[in-house]
């Protein structure tokens, strides 16, 4: 088999009726997400036989798993390269590792950056975009996220310029793109696809997705699908292969495999992070609701079991403490039985 590897899609030529067999059942898993639904379990399968192509993040792990099955495997790189790396960036202010997965990415230009919380990933998609000029895209889960982004890049090109620049912010009632970072909000880009979300994406030399492990939500993952153009493809999470329905593949196949890691350990060596004492309360309940999003309200949000082990949890616990939520309702109803305890 031959594979012509594009930014997207990686497509599959001069292959046998066995290497097509042998890639369809590789590319495939059972879908656990039909837990809510009734009949049977589907397969979800990323190999295409209409066209024979397969997301391009994994084309390293089909080439090898090929060559170890005993097939015959070459391939193309079709991708067009945006700009070359600078070999003047100036990336002194970043730590050592977060130099190191700069480098990283610039040896396999697309990857997974497994980096603990407290690692500094916003510093790491500055030194980037300083190593690797081109029209970079950030997309974040958040517009507070967007905005911070964009602050940190603005104040680094200043600091190491001395220019006063713009960073884009697409998000937030905000549209506005800068040829050398934009910041956009996953929200805003899954609203436009068929007009100006796609335009940004496909826009994109270089793309960066935080919390890339929310990546293989259908809406999101359309989304990162647009941009046929980013040649450089990042990704950043504390979790990324932690998912349970078996969609890391999409995240693996959006951006490639995991290529630099940190982890808690080494922060909490270097006093950069405090060590955790973690205790896991196990809060037993059921549902017969038939999404996530029901159950979710049900037994969380609205869960007066749950909320109950909270406050009891907060009013012994030392103080200050936080209590973190997903929801504002659910933070809402917490606090109510907080004053009321």
């Amino acid at each position: 088999m031959h594979l012509k590897i594009g930014n997207v899609y990686t497509k599959v030529e001069s292959v046998s009726q066995e290497e097509i067999d042998w890639l369809s059942i590789s590319l495939s898993y059972k879908d656990n997400s039909s837990f809510f639904r009734k009949g049977k379990k589907k397969y979800i399968n990323l190999f295409s036989l209409w066209d024979l192509t397969f997301p391009s993040g994994l084309a390293s792990v089909v080439l090898r798993e090929a060559r170890k099955k005993g097939f015959i495997a070459n391939f193309t790189d079709m991708r067009t390269c945006p700009s070359t790396p600078d070999p003047l960036a100036d990336l002194n202010w970043l730590r050592d590792y977060q130099k190191d997965a700069v480098e990283t990415i610039v040896k396999k230009t697309r990857g997974i950056l497994w980096h603990c919380t407290g690692a500094g990933k916003t510093e790491t998609i500055v030194g980037l975009t300083r190593r690797l000029p081109c029209k970079w895209v950030l997309l974040v889960n958040s517009s507070t996220l967007m905005h911070n982004a964009a602050e940190r890049w603005e104040r680094r090109h200043l600091e190491h310029t001395g220019e006063a620049k713009r960073a884009g912010r697409c998000g937030d009632g905000i549209w506005d793109i800068q040829s050398d970072f934009t910041a956009a909000t996953f929200q805003t880009i899954a609203r436009s696809l068929d007009g100006k979300g796609k335009d940004l994406m496909e826009y994109a030399e270089g793309l960066m997705i935080d919390e890339c492990h929310t990546l293989p939500a259908d809406s999101f993952y359309r989304a990162v699908n647009k941009a046929k153009n980013a040649y450089y493809r990042v990704g950043f999470s504390g979790t990324p292969m932690a998912r349970g329905d078996k969609k890391s593949i999409f995240l693996v196949g959006s951006l490639g495999s995991v290529v630099h890691r940190v982890k808690p350990d080494t922060l909490i060596a270097r006093g950069l992070l405090a060590k955790p004492t973690i205790h896991l309360i196990t809060v037993k309940q059921e549902s017969h609701k038939d999404t996530w999003q029901k159950v979710y309200k049900e037994l969380v949000v609205d869960s007066s079991k749950r909320n109950s082990e909270i406050t009891r949890l907060s009013l012994s616990c030392e103080k200050p403490a936080i209590v973190f939520v997903k929801e504002i309702a659910h933070g809402n109803n917490v606090k109510k039985a907080l004053e009321k305890a």
